[in-house]
């Protein structure tokens, strides 16, 4: 996932390229952030330089290498929302029969950006030490449904000092998420 902008510059000599950020931070020398360089037509930026709840202000300069003082420019203004916040994961019962006792998970008073629903929620399970750190990758046992409660039977932790965690991804409608682990 990522951000393209794209600017042309028309004429018989070489055209030059540069972008620049004049509000919001975005590390334009990072090839990780920023792909193709920042003096290209083309500005790529990947999801992880842009921050969420952020504005920014992406600007263009364009110059011909047989005449700079032909030079123009043009900026675009946007902002990044927030994921999903401020919600919480519950599991009832909190212990039970391993594949027997069943489950109900519910990830209640998730909010977002106005305009970012609906909030869609995807469910696994992970082995998970006694402190919460998983110890395995999660197992997906419901995809992304707009239903925030599930009901299910789970599987024994795997040795004597791990647990099962639950891990919940919250998703607006935008695409941003946010992952939460019980």
């Amino acid at each position: 996932e990522r951000l393209v902008l794209r600017g042309v510059g028309v004429g018989s000599s070489p055209v030059m390229y540069e972008w620049s950020v004049s509000e919001g931070a975005i590390d334009m020398g990072n090839n990780a952030t920023v792909p193709v360089g920042y003096t290209s037509p083309e500005l790529v930026l990947s999801k992880e330089s842009l921050l969420p709840g952020h504005a920014y202000k992406i600007c263009l300069t364009v110059s011909y290498a047989h005449n700079p003082a032909l030079e123009s420019s043009a900026c675009s203004t946007f902002s990044t929302h927030h994921a999903p916040s401020l919600g919480r994961i519950a599991v009832f019962p909190l212990a039970g029969v391993a594949l027997s006792t069943v489950f109900n998970i519910s990830a209640d008073a998730w909010v977002s950006d106005e305009g970012a629903y609906p909030l869609r929620y995807s469910i696994s399970r992970a082995s998970c030490k006694l402190d919460g750190t998983l110890v395995s990758e999660p197992v997906l046992i419901r995809p992304f449904s707009e239903r925030s409660n599930f009901s299910s039977v789970l599987p024994a932790a795997d040795g004597s000092l791990s647990r099962i965690c639950i891990v919940v991804v919250v998703m607006d409608a935008h695409g941003a998420s946010i992952v939460a682990t019980s």
